[in-house]
């Protein structure tokens, strides 16, 4: 890559003190299921847990995406509602450490990295318990980041990128040109989508960084850069109004119609595309869930997370759904017995279902969730713009020798959550 991608570092510290958290439990989240049960896949229940389960949250306050938190904890309401009313309540408390002192919690899950994960690794210790950290995926772990009190529940974003650029360089050409917002460019889905391209035959032409502080808005000089370059397309990393910004300007320039435009998953996100309009079609994407996936387990549960919360759902909805039903797999699976740490352990790591993102699997080596990653193309459909999936992409594992490098490494750039400031 060229010169202009730098890597900027936030600290652990920064992040904890930016997260905020909020005391939920089930009975006074108003949030009611309006569905006809009997249309609903049967969720594998909760009853052999002989008292209610205490599950502590951890929950950012988002501006990059305001509806985070929000959407992962309904999709977590969601499933314990289906599995029968469960036994359990979501609880918070002002900050992580009160969480030791004021309760023994059963279990802990939110919405962070590996990072997180070890930053408050002493509380799930403290409570002998575990902590599902729950995240878009945009970092390969580390070797170091490799505990086994901490499991990981992703949208596989860094693979889904690396699988584009092997698509890419199939479909599009081999000349690529890198166009990321400044907040993307400290993850390694840059990395990752360069490694599938070029291992694949591709090369990337230029890399632009755009929003790069104190410049607001620098997409003028992007498009020049592309113009100038006149690569076989163009692959973009933005997110939220950057991304809004870039689609924008891309198509106000006349390449939208000259150089083919594909990119990351939140490049043309739910929550965006009908800010988009007409300059989002036929873009292509790749991420592990679109809500058109034509599945049993993904039309019920987008059918009966928009009757419950009048609101369609997005991929951490899918995430927090997904982390409740791996707890209810896991504790029935030791009989509710929340007293042998080690045997819930190697119940996490067992677990297999059928998710609305496909098969549910894990990794042993990363603690790790495994789902299919899928192609997706922006269409219109009913007069609405959806992703549309088009086909399956390669999961590429991360024990691939071409990361091994990068796994050895400490991390730069970026050290929170992606999306999660």
């Amino acid at each position: 890559m060229s010169s202009q991608n730098q890597s900027f570092a936030i600290n652990r510290r920064d992040f904890i003190r930016a997260l905020s958290l909020a005391t939920c439990a089930l009975a006074l989240t108003p949030l009611e299921l309006l569905a006809d049960n009997s249309q609903i896949y049967s969720p594998t229940s909760l009853q052999s847990i002989p008292r209610p389960l205490e599950l502590g949250t951890l929950l950012p306050n988002s501006i990059m995406y305001p509806g985070l938190s929000e959407n992962w904890l309904a999709g977590m309401n969601l499933y314990f509602r289906q599995a029968g009313g469960a036994p359990v309540s979501l609880l918070a408390q002002a900050t992580p450490n009160r969480w030791r002192t004021d309760h023994a919690l059963d279990l802990l899950a939110g919405i962070g990295g590996a990072n997180v994960g070890l930053t408050i690794d002493h509380l799930s210790s403290a409570n002998r318990s575990v902590f599902i950290a729950n995240d878009a995926g945009a970092n390969v772990i580390r070797h170091h980041e490799i505990n086994s009190n901490i499991f990981h529940n992703s949208l596989g974003y860094w693979q889904a990128n690396t699988a584009m650029g092997k698509w890419a360089v199939q479909q599009l050409g081999r000349r690529a040109f890198v166009a990321s917002a400044f907040y993307e460019s400290g993850y390694d889905l840059l990395y990752a989508f360069q490694s599938g391209l070029e291992n694949a035959g591709g090369q990337v032409a230029e890399t632009f960084i755009a929003h790069v502080p104190p410049v607001a808005n620098n997409l003028p000089d992007l498009i020049s850069a592309i113009k100038r370059v006149q690569p076989d397309f163009v692959y973009a990393f933005f997110s939220g109004t950057p991304a809004v910004d870039f689609i924008r300007a891309y198509a106000d320039s006349g390449l939208l119609n000259r150089i083919p435009l594909a990119g990351s998953a939140f490049l043309v996100d739910e929550m965006i595309l009908p800010r988009l309009g007409d300059a989002a079609l036929n873009i292509y994407s790749g991420l592990s869930w679109s809500p058109t996936l034509q599945t049993v387990e993904n039309q019920t549960f987008t059918t009966a997370f928009q009757q419950m919360t009048r609101r369609a759902p997005d991929g951490f909805a899918v995430l927090g759904y997904d982390t409740a039903r791996w707890i209810a797999e896991a504790l029935n699976q030791v009989g509710g017995d929340l007293t042998q740490m080690d045997r819930l352990r190697e119940a996490f790591r067992a677990v297999r279902f059928s998710s609305p993102r496909g098969s549910f699997g894990f990794d042993s080596q990363t603690q790790t969730s495994t789902t299919p990653l899928y192609l997706r193309q922006v269409q219109s459909q009913d007069g609405k713009l959806v992703n549309q999936v088009v086909g399956e992409l390669e999961l590429v594992s991360i024990n691939d020798t071409r990361f091994t490098d990068l796994r050895a490494a400490q991390r730069s750039g970026w050290t929170h959550a992606y999306l999660a400031v």
